[in-house]
This record gives structure tokens, sequence and C-alpha cells, in this order.
């Protein structure tokens, strides 16, 4: 897919580069692993996960991903994760994006300040072995989520905002399940469950 995450984790936030934008681009099955379920099954649950974003943004800042398309990503569609740092004056904007049947989460922000997203549309259509947990839980990926792993190596998530956001027939609509995400805030959006929440 497309990735931007300059320089790694050892990056100082000091040399992150700024005003980066992802805009209007289309990203469908961003993983081998996706098309391959003989692949899927040979990886095992304890694999490095083969998509770690179709889109992914990290170590930057007053950065934007607007109106965008993924579908059928095997890991997550939008990984806005491993610091993408905003600023009350100059946030980190996600808006307008679509991503649909991804296995593992629609839309993830993990390790950010001062991120909005907003306006953007998840949801899911198909119950395909692909998307099964090992060793067969199916489910049609999470919509949102805010949850920061390995906290020992970054810092936790804050100030993110959820508004206007639709998410269909995702496993979970919306999970938060971070290290704390101080200045959290979630409204205005519309969740619809399905066969597959």
């Amino acid at each position: 897919g497309i990735n931007v995450y300059p320089g790694g984790n050892g990056t100082r936030e000091a040399d992150f580069p700024s005003d980066i934008t992802i805009q209007n681009n289309r990203v469908v099955f961003p993983s081998i692993m996706r098309l391959d379920p003989v692949a899927v099954c040979q990886a095992g649950p304890d694999a490095e996960d083969p998509a770690t974003g179709a889109i992914r943004l990290g170590n930057v800042t007053n950065s934007r991903v607007l109106n965008n398309v993924v579908e059928f990503s095997f890991g997550e569609g939008y990984d806005i994760g491993k610091r993408p740092y905003g600023t009350a004056t100059a946030p980190i904007i996600v808006d307008g994006n679509t991503a649909h049947d991804c296995r593992h989460v629609h839309m993830y922000v993990l390790h950010g300040r001062h991120v909005h997203v907003r306006n953007n549309i998840v949801y899911s259509t198909t119950n395909h072995p692909i998307f099964d947990d090992f060793p067969g839980e199916a489910h049609g990926g999470n919509g949102y989520v805010i949850r920061d792993e390995r906290k020992n190596l970054y810092p936790e998530t804050e100030h993110i905002s959820y508004y206007n956001n639709l998410a269909v027939n995702t496993s979970k609509l919306i999970y938060i399940a971070g290290n704390g995400s101080p200045g959290t805030y979630v409204g205005f959006n519309t969740f619809v469950g399905g066969p597959h929440t």
C-alpha cells in the first residue's frame, strides 16, 4: 500500500517530516496473504502481520489523509500510528476516506497526538474464510479503533477525536482500549450493527 513512516522507531521528533498529504488514492488487495488463504493458514497466529496498514502514516507532523479508498486489506485499512504528531493548531487530519472489508481494523489510530478522524465511512460486506481469526473465529474486521501497542516503546495516544463518521456491519463498530488516551472525543457518528457486529 502507501507507507509513510520515515526513519523508523528510533527517529527523533525533531526530525519528523511535516506537511505530508495522502489524497485521492485507491488501494485494493494490498497483501498477497489476503489473496492466498493457504499462505495465511501456514503462517499461523504468531506470524508477523503481512499488511500493517494499506495506508499507513507515522513519524510525521501536520499531515493529512484525505478522500482515499481502501478495499480488502488483510491487515488494517488505515494505520494512523507510530507517532503521527499533530498539535492543537495543526492537527493530523483523516477526512473523507472509505474502507471496506478489511480483515483486522478498517481505521486504526495508535500512539498519535491531536488526530481528527472525521467524515469517514467503513463497512464490511463479506464473510469469507480469509477473514477468520485463528483457529477460525470469523469476523468482518473492526471499524474504528484507538489502542496503543508497545507502550514501552512509544508515548500513549492523546487528544484524538472521532466525529461525523459512519461504521456499518464491522466486528466492533468503535473500540477504545488505549493506555489512557486522554482527551479522546467521540461524537456525532453513526454506528449500524449487522451480522458481523
